[in-house]
């Protein structure tokens, strides 16, 4: 009879048979509970907020900027096609169809002050009569039509714009 009281008094140091104990452990449990649930929730709201608001603004802010500078890019290439094919001397030299393999000093001179104005690399230009091609230190090579790396010529005969 001492050993059931014994193992029912150790029984009682893990479980005691009291109204506090019974208080406190559920109490304990619906806290670590509540815990987890509330966790979950902030998470899994926070990574809805992140996907579907905050990553969109960037990924748009981030296009928008690209899209600008691209344009930024296009709207100077046009300006400067614009600039040499409105220029006289350029265009008299392009197109009095006589293949020049030389080119004089002054339109030179003209092509280089381009080249600084702009703040470009090179200028290339070609003349559509005698399909020789050129850049602001004189004649290139001769522009083969056969060759597929010189299509660009041939679409920039067909547009409308008289560049590209």
């Amino acid at each position: 009879m001492e050993i059931h009281k014994l193992k029912q008094n150790k029984l009682f140091l893990f479980f005691p048979d009291n109204i506090k104990f019974r208080f406190i452990i559920p109490s304990v449990i619906i806290a670590l509970f509540m815990g987890v649930l509330l966790y979950l929730f902030v998470s899994s709201t926070i990574s809805i907020i992140i996907e579907n608001r905050i990553i969109p603004k960037q990924i748009k802010e981030i296009v928008e900027y690209k899209s600008a500078k691209v344009n930024s890019i296009f709207e100077k290439s046009i300006t400067i096609g614009k600039y040499i094919t409105s220029h006289t001397g350029i265009n008299a030299f392009l197109k009095d169809g006589i293949s020049q393999k030389k080119m004089d000093d002054e339109l030179k001179n003209e092509l280089h002050h381009i080249k600084t104005y702009f703040n470009l690399n090179r200028i290339y230009m070609a003349s559509a009569l005698t399909q020789d091609y050129y850049t602001e230190d004189g004649f290139l090579k001769n522009i083969d039509l056969s060759d597929v790396e010189n299509s660009w010529f041939e679409s920039t005969l067909t547009s409308k714009k008289g560049y590209e």
